[in-house]
């Protein structure tokens, strides 16, 4: 279950990803290719349909992202057994994010810049003995 939605909402949800995805392929990769002057003159009718599948996304995540109002019914059903558990978990919640963070999760200082040019270049000694002359 990877988004714990009916199957109905998956379909729904995947075939309006998979339409935008391939208008979105398509208009950047394989017009341009054909056309080099993609869009051109229809610039005005690309912006109108780049507008008409962004919103047919969002519709499309506000009507199949949500719950059904079935789910809904169920989760109500079984609220009894939810009123106990988050007072046991709140208390752990609690300490989790009022906790002070150890060493290990403090960022490292960047290592110290160079003050001239020639500071970062190798010695002469190193160059010639780490590439053999033949």
């Amino acid at each position: 279950m990877p988004l714990a939605l009916s199957t109905g909402h998956e379909v729904g949800l995947g075939v309006t990803a998979l339409a935008f995805i391939a208008f979105a392929l398509a208009s950047s990769l394989l017009l341009p290719r054909f056309r080099p002057d993609y869009p051109g003159r229809g610039l005005p009718a690309f912006i109108v349909i780049c507008f008409v599948f962004f919103f047919g996304m969002l519709t499309a995540v506000e009507n199949f992202g949500g719950e059904s109002k079935h789910g809904e019914a169920a989760a109500a059903g079984s609220s009894t057994a939810e009123t106990t558990t988050p007072a046991q978990t709140t208390t752990a919640e609690t300490t989790m994010f009022t906790a002070s963070p150890t060493p290990s999760n403090h960022r490292r200082p960047a290592p110290p810049r160079p003050t001239h040019a020639s500071a970062g270049a190798q010695p002469a000694a190193y160059i010639a003995t780490s590439s053999p002359v033949v």
